[in-house]
């Protein structure tokens, strides 16, 4: 089967290149993607090599030529003899990248409930990229926090630490309160 992908093959250039994806082994499953999404912030960064990696001479993770993307949601047209959990035609969501399809371990995808539209659930991954970020700087009421960029990543940050600090206000309204019941 072939596929498509894009990838990043130097500063500021873009290729489609054509791939085989080989059928999957016992333990894997290959997706036909629906929806997938670009982060400006972490793929443009890589792509005029600004992104941290690059700024600190740790290019492993982003070093060219770098496959773009890392959210992606579709649906399994193959799998492996093991995946058991699975079904052809289940829409499942991953962070993988920027290819009509493509190919992944059963452990590395989610499935996508009926309700959610696929377009939608690509925001999960932002949100389990984000979501652990905010939990570790332990905001707490009265403090001050700033994020720096304010692309999609950093617009998820700030909504969540805004909803961090919310929560612990509503949790120290509740605790600290003295309940007045009437009498009867």
């Amino acid at each position: 089967m072939k596929t498509t992908t894009v990838k990043f093959t130097g500063k500021e250039k873009i290729e489609f290149v054509e791939e085989e994806v080989q059928d999957p082994k016992e333990n894997e499953i290959v997706i036909k993607t629906a929806k997938t999404m670009i982060s400006t912030g972490t793929e443009l960064a890589i792509l005029a090599e600004r992104h941290t990696h690059h700024l600190i001479g740790r290019k492993s993770w982003c070093s060219y030529p770098w496959r773009a993307g890392y959210i992606n949601a579709g649906t399994i047209v193959k799998k492996g003899k093991n995946v058991a959990n699975y079904r052809e035609g289940d829409r499942v969501l991953s962070s993988n990248c920027n290819s009509i399809y493509w190919k992944c371990d059963q452990t590395e995808i989610v499935p996508i409930p009926d309700k959610v539209k696929d377009e939608e659930a690509l925001f999960a991954i932002i949100g389990g990229i984000v979501l652990p970020g905010v939990r570790m700087a332990d905001i707490k009421i009265g403090d001050s926090a700033a994020v720096v960029g304010l692309g999609l990543l950093g617009r998820f940050a700030f909504k969540c630490a805004k909803l961090t600090v919310l929560y612990r206000r509503l949790e120290s309204t509740f605790r600290n309160s003295d309940w007045i019941l009437p009498k009867r």
